[in-house]
């Protein structure tokens, strides 16, 4: 009786041993089968997969089946792909017996079978799948399953490659310079004019009956009409600026010169007859025309010319400069500019600004 004890338990001891040599055994990669990596890459916008197993079924025990699990693989994206079922020749008998009695087949639907008596076999794969952002960095995986004999069962998962993508392409960037010549923005046309109006002494009222005011009148009228006429033009601005000559008080010239300036303006708005907008009529005054006189000198010379020009130029207007002109050749120079210079300087300038063609 203890024979047979003693037998049973180094029988035991002896099936586990096995076990255990053939757990370890198939934690490696088994020997029935090789893979060879031909491509794994992206491709414009897809990539390419191409993979060869081959198949060594005299490496495959009697009672052992092998599974191979081909997958790509990153994070919790996963894609699958077809996988291989290796039978020993008493385990493909089962199977066989268990696709016919139990429909065993629909577990490995889409596997390619393969019995050891079957001769060698190499089996490829190549596609091209759609690529997608989360497959840069994935790898290729295929997942070892192997049922020993007693049906116990070791996994074992192997990384084959890591998909290639290529870097980006940099490519010099085509600078095409075109100039770009803006077209011209037409610019305000000036049209300038003086006016010599006569006033009655001391006062502001302009009379068309005096003198050539009505002639001087019309040219200033005749000129703001011929602008509105033309239908490509628009008038800017109307400005009338009253000049005064350098005789008499500061202020009275100052005042003079400035109503009756507006005195022109209005009349320009309420008898010209014409379509301008009373915001366009500004006037403004010179009180006592200094850089006119100058002027007038420099066009026709007079004796004494040089002192005058001293005199306005080294003393200011209120601190004498009349009176110095005045003790000139005892009055005689002064009284020549009072009949012949001083009433040119008497006028209305006139500068009407338009857009046009």
């Amino acid at each position: 009786m203890n024979c047979i004890t003693n037998f049973m338990k180094r029988a035991t001891t002896i099936f586990v041993f096995m076990l255990s040599v053939c757990a370890v055994a198939y934690a490696q990669q088994h020997p029935c089968f090789e893979v060879t990596i031909d491509q794994l890459q992206k491709h414009d916008d897809c990539v390419d997969i191409a993979y060869k197993v081959t198949i060594h079924t005299s490496e495959v025990s009697d009672c052992e089946s092998v599974l191979l699990d081909f997958y790509l693989e990153k994070n919790e994206h996963k894609i699958d792909f077809k996988p291989i079922l290796v039978n020993g020749q008493s385990r493909n008998r089962t199977y066989k017996r268990g696709v016919a009695l139990h429909n065993l087949q629909r577990n490995y639907a889409n596997a390619d079978v393969i019995s050891a008596t079957d001769p060698d076999t190499e089996i490829v794969y190549t596609d091209c799948i759609p690529h997608e952002e989360w497959m840069n960095g994935s790898v290729l995986y295929v997942k070892q399953a192997v049922w020993g004999c007693g049906s116990q069962l070791t996994e074992k998962i192997f990384a084959l490659k890591t998909l290639t993508v290529p870097p980006m392409k940099l490519v010099d960037p085509v600078v095409t310079v075109v100039e770009i010549v803006p077209e011209p923005q037409p610019q305000p046309r000036v049209k300038n004019g003086v006016a010599y109006l006569e006033f009655p002494v001391g006062r502001s009222v302009l009379d068309l009956s005096i003198g050539k005011n009505l002639q001087e009148w019309n040219k200033i009228i005749g000129e703001i009409r011929q602008i509105e006429k033309d239908e490509d033009a628009r008038i800017i601005s109307v400005e009338i600026i009253g000049y005064a000559s350098p005789e008499g008080t500061y202020a009275l010239n100052e005042r003079l010169s400035r109503e009756r300036a507006k005195a022109l303006s209005n009349q320009i708005l309420l008898f010209g007859n014409l379509s301008l907008s009373p915001d366009l009529v500004r006037s403004s005054s010179v009180a006592e025309d200094w850089d006119g006189l100058v002027k007038l000198l420099e066009e026709r010379p007079l004796p004494y010319q040089h002192e005058i020009m001293r005199i306005i130029e080294n003393i200011g207007i209120f601190d004498g400069r009349e009176k110095a002109i005045m003790e000139l050749a005892h009055g005689n120079v002064y009284r020549t500019l009072l009949k012949e210079y001083f009433p040119k300087l008497r006028r209305t300038e006139y500068r009407i600004t338009y857009m046009g063609k």
